[in-house]
């Protein structure tokens, strides 16, 4: 008995060890593919388990391009078992055709009947490729290459045939492209129901509806959108809605029109608004579909609500650095932004600032919060604004506030700004209305109770001013102070009208101490962004920072340090990597609760060094204490090699301070001496303090000349410094 295969089958059995290759690129839109006759279908078998036939397969009721087994015709498949060697192996073939999409059809659709049976390891998926990639059978689609691009989802569990539909984008128009059927299957499972595809259709229009919409310039009231050309369009339709779905109606439609060119400018919309727009194309004999929501936030004002770019009910996008400015329209008001909600991914942050301007120290660094927290303007414009930056990673909801202005009263004091301006002293200005001078300023160390207007010595030193600016002398470098300042509205002098309390910090200098913004006494406060410089107070002085506890939150509050007068000069680096809130910050911050970093000692020309600490929202420690020491440093070279180190002016009677940095190896200095120009003994030197890897030495008052600091360690081993007074 003779068994008549179906042609089609035939002419792939001839050619089950490489490519079968029918006819050329396919340049004629609507195209379909029914497998009635031979297609212009490229089969990628090899010698896989598995094969794509084109045929007429039991049981599929017409001609289709199916999966078969091992030479069969049936539209079943097992297990793969290699025909040559045997034992299961897993199949991945291949079926493509190539594609010239006309230039300007932008409206690109596929559809194609399916049926695939068996398990979800066993499965079809769709692909658009580069059309000079060729698949080869066996291997996995991640080896064709970049430009791979998914049309379908991983395709399984159809039992019946199912018309599927997929829109391709719009970027194809005017480029040949590889239309890619993928088959996989595993080696378990056993025998499996059939799979096949039939009735494929690629359908192309120069009419489609706008795609790759961007929204810019978006303000309080205005927002420009725009998309890429469409050649056969003859005009636009536009609805923006603030609920609703499109071409439901008046209820939730902001504005509705049509204009004829690629590009619109949304006027008079309403402040921190969560909008959606909808566009669709007019092709004169044609309509297209909408597109779907495109939407935005407009920025916030006084009266509105204040939302991140997400809106009210979807999360913030990625990458995202926006800066809001909120002003109220009165110069006696002040803007205020209560916080309803808010939720970050790490990494992501609100920066808040007192003005209208983003720059200088934050109000506040916001990385995670509970609702109720709230900001008040204390800028003489009365202006808050808010930076917003997202990295690439997880996101979170975003935030949701209030906005409200409210006018100042005739006695409120507000804008308070201290400006350290020399040792000891600092500049205070502030902003009042309607008061009765003078003005009572009243200052303390940190922790002291502020008085009344009748008792004002309650722990704190009362000036009184006659403008809104004050200079307060005869302050400790490096402390920690609280200021509030009285206005008196009435003539009979009560000062019932107070601001609220300013918490400033003189720059520490040489000798005295240097906390955190809560002293010695408090810890530090959230939201806390600082940067100090501390440099030397003579020439050719390099400053050392010892401290003498050390305790910020781990992983998440990070104190910084560089070597030079600002942030921009080496950083001293620690092995941490950067705060888990703020990733932007970058590695090398100290942070932790057991070990005590330092000391930190200038190598810069300046002799400076520079300190930035950041806190977050969450856990506050106790912070740090330490002490700030200058003088001249050494740094004792290879054997057989000395420093010179230039003492100017010539100390006074008190001596000269030096640090000598150490080498290593040299951990306990026993003695130290100052040799003559015949090398012999001029003074035994006063060891003031050690350190791992430094030593401070108090030198007596010495004519000037060249002289040698000897230093003898633990061991009996001898370094030697020049040292040249002046």
């Amino acid at each position: 008995m003779t068994t008549r295969l179906h042609p089609l089958v035939f002419l792939l059995a001839l050619f089950v060890g490489g490519v079968l290759r029918a006819q050329p690129i396919i340049t004629g839109f609507p195209w379909s593919a029914t497998f009635d006759t031979i297609q212009p279908f490229t089969l990628v078998n090899g010698m896989q388990p598995n094969y794509w036939v084109a045929g007429n397969a039991a049981g599929n009721g017409s001609p289709s391009l199916y999966i078969g087994n091992n030479f069969t015709i049936g539209n079943e498949y097992w297990i793969g078992i290699d025909p040559w060697t045997g034992p299961s192996a897993l199949t991945r073939v291949y079926a493509y055709v190539d594609l010239a999409i006309p230039v300007y059809h932008y409206a690109i659709d596929l559809s194609f009947d399916v049926r695939v049976g068996g398990e979800s390891n066993d499965n079809l998926k769709v692909m658009i490729i580069p059309a000079d990639v060729t698949p080869v059978a066996g291997y996995n689609p991640s080896s064709l290459g970049p430009g791979v691009l998914d049309v379908s989802p991983s395709l399984y569990d159809i039992l019946q045939w199912q018309t599927m539909h997929y829109v391709l984008p719009p970027s194809l128009a005017g480029r040949t492209v590889r239309l890619v059927f993928h088959w996989r299957n595993d080696w378990s499972g056993g025998a499996q129901p059939g799979a096949a595809i039939d009735n494929i259709m690629v359908t192309t229009s120069p009419c489609i509806a706008p795609f790759a919409v961007a929204i810019s310039g978006i303000t309080t009231n205005s927002a420009v959108i725009e998309w890429p050309s469409i050649p056969s369009a003859e005009a636009f339709h536009y609805e923006l809605r603030t609920s609703g779905a499109v071409g439901s109606g008046a209820l939730g439609l902001a504005m509705e029109g049509m204009v004829d060119t690629e590009q619109i400018l949304l006027q008079d919309l309403a402040p921190g608004t969560f909008y959606s727009l909808f566009l669709r194309t007019d092709c004169t004999d044609s309509l297209t579909a909408w597109t779907v929501a495109i939407t935005f936030v407009t920025d916030p004002a006084c009266g509105s609500s204040f939302f991140d770019p997400g809106g009210p009910t979807g999360s913030y996008g990625a990458l995202i650095d926006r800066t809001y400015v909120i002003c109220p329209s009165g110069t006696a008001e002040a803007t205020q932004v209560v916080f309803s909600s808010i939720s970050f991914g790490m990494g992501d942050r609100l920066e808040v600032y007192d003005g209208a301007v983003a720059s200088g120290t934050p109000k506040a660094i916001i990385t995670a919060g509970a609702p109720g927290l709230a900001f008040v303007s204390d800028h003489s414009d009365g202006c808050l604004t808010f930076r917003f930056v997202s990295d690439g990673q997880w996101h979170g909801a975003g935030w949701q506030a209030n906005v409200s202005c409210a006018t100042r009263s005739g006695c409120t004091v507000w804008g308070v700004d201290v400006e350290p301006v020399g040792a000891g002293s600092v500049h205070v200005g502030w902003h009042c209305t309607g008061a009765v001078m003078p003005f009572a300023v009243e200052h303390g160390p940190l922790g002291w109770t502020p008085g009344t207007y009748l008792w004002p010595g309650a722990g704190g030193t009362v000036n009184l001013a006659d403008t809104a600016a004050i200079m307060l002398n005869g302050l400790q470098p490096g402390a920690v102070y609280e200021l509030e300042i009285r206005a008196n509205c009435v003539a009979n002098g009560e000062y019932d009208h107070r601001s609220l309390l300013t918490r400033f910090q003189l720059p520490p200098e040489c000798g005295q101490p240097f906390t955190d913004f809560g002293g010695s006494l408090e810890s530090y406060p959230a939201y806390e962004s600082r940067v100090q410089s501390i440099c030397p107070d003579a020439p050719g002085h390099a400053v050392i920072l010892t401290f003498t506890s050390f305790a910020t939150e781990p992983w998440y509050d990070a104190f910084y340090v560089f070597d030079g007068p600002d942030t921009s000069s080496p950083l001293i680096a620690s092995g941490d990597p950067a705060p888990l809130t703020m990733p932007n910050l970058g590695p090398g911050g100290w942070w932790g609760l057991t070990d005590i970093p330092g000391p930190f000692v200038s190598t810069h020309s300046s002799g400076c060094l520079t300190t930035a600490f950041i806190s977050d929202h969450m856990v506050q420690f106790d912070g740090w204490v330490a002490q700030v020491d200058c003088g001249f440093v050494g740094l004792p070279g290879p054997a057989g090699t000395d420093q010179v180190i230039r003492c100017q002016p010539n100390p006074a009677t008190a001596g000269e301070q030096v640090i000598v940095r150490l080498p290593d190896g040299v951990t306990l200095i026993r003695m130290a001496e100052v040799l003559g120009a015949c090398g012999d003994v001029a003074v035994t030197v006063l060891l003031k303090d050690q350190g791992a890897d430094r030593c401070a030495l108090q030198l007596p008052l010495l004519p000037p000349a060249m002289y040698v600091l000897r230093l003898v360690d633990d061991r009996g081993r001898s370094v030697h410094v020049r040292i040249m007074v002046q």
